[in-house]
């Protein structure tokens, strides 16, 4: 009897390891929509769970940028504290075709771009609550977002070279958040994944252990209950960020300079601005590049992600306008 329970246990375990880790390496979609889902709510909650899912959904894959926005493609999204719903409109410069959440009628009226990642995008906001469509009407001239929420410099720069120069902006509104650091690291290595770059998946091995599903819980799981390694963790992450926001600040630095070489008006803004990494960007950047200051407070932002309410994108809005006027 202990011997066939036994056997049934071993086959059981099998079954859930060729479940995890065989199937989505014959279908990475299977990863892309739910293996980030679990991971999220071993470390987080069930709401920012299925909220993570709704991302996974709202973007494709794409050779150069690594993912865009899915064009012709409306989404709802609701939490405790939000219900928006917006629709991505098509747009297709040269071979790349993006997602935006603007409706462009002629693109030689483009006055400017917003590039950014979710804060920029305006998640949790609706079409008219979002700081970029704001600014838009109090300009009253067309300014494009092309924000994505999960970019990190890297990418914006490429959306910046690929996509904003060729609209031929007057000005160019480029959004930093802390993340960016390891949202840059995280494109630029061969692990890009769940969304990889189609030349890197299983470039090195068939079966990579950094894309291993169960070492992945392992390893969640580890940084929840084994205090040591929170540690080690933590300790890992800070170092990394200082050596990774020196490569984001030569990234911001070439797209200032690509912008002064077409003669494109460029603006830096921190959403938001009073977190370790964004203090040192503004010490070390501000000084040769124009640096809008917003003036977060903490009613601004959203208790359940961070980004900003309908507030705060109003407020932010207010500022970059007045700098915008003020300097051209």
């Amino acid at each position: 009897m202990k011997k066939r329970f036994v056997i049934k246990t071993l086959f059981l375990l099998l079954f859930i390891f060729i479940t995890l880790e065989i199937i989505p390496r014959i279908n990475p979609q299977i990863i892309l929509l739910f293996g980030d889902y679990i991971s999220t709510i071993m470390i987080s909650n069930l709401e920012f769970a299925k909220k993570r899912l709704q991302d996974k959904i709202m973007v494709k894959p794409d050779k150069e940028l690594g993912y865009v926005l899915r064009p012709n493609k409306t989404i709802r999204i609701k939490t405790s504290e939000y219900d928006f719903m917006t629709q991505f409109y098509a747009l297709k410069i040269d071979d790349i075709e993006i997602g935006v959440r603007d409706k462009i009628s002629n693109l030689k009226d483009i006055f400017g771009v917003a590039i950014g990642d979710s804060y920029t995008f305006c998640y949790g906001l609706s079409d008219e609550e979002c700081w970029v469509e704001i600014l838009q009407n109090k300009l009253g001239k067309e300014v494009l977002n092309l924000g994505v929420f999960g970019y990190g410099s890297a990418q914006e720069y490429l959306m910046l070279y690929k996509v904003g120069l060729k609209l031929k902006p007057m000005v160019v509104i480029w959004q930093f958040n802390f993340l960016d650091p390891a949202d840059d690291r995280y494109f630029l290595s061969d692990n890009f994944y769940p969304i990889p770059h189609p030349q890197n998946i299983f470039r090195k091995s068939p079966f990579p252990l950094s894309h291993s599903v169960v070492l992945s819980i392992i390893d969640a799981l580890s940084i929840i209950y084994v205090e040591p390694i929170r540690k080690i963790k933590a300790l890992n992450y800070i170092k990394d960020a200082q050596e990774e926001i020196i490569d984001t600040a030569e990234n911001i630095e070439r797209a200032f300079k690509l912008c002064k070489e077409n003669n494109i008006h460029f603006f830096l803004v921190f959403m938001p601005e009073h977190d370790n990494l964004s203090l040192t960007l503004q010490k070390s950047l501000c000084h040769k590049i124009p640096c809008i200051k917003i003036g977060f407070q903490k009613e601004h932002f959203f208790s359940i992600d961070g980004h900003l309410n309908p507030a705060g994108s109003n407020y932010a809005a207010e500022k970059i306008y007045e700098y915008i006027k003020s300097s051209l």
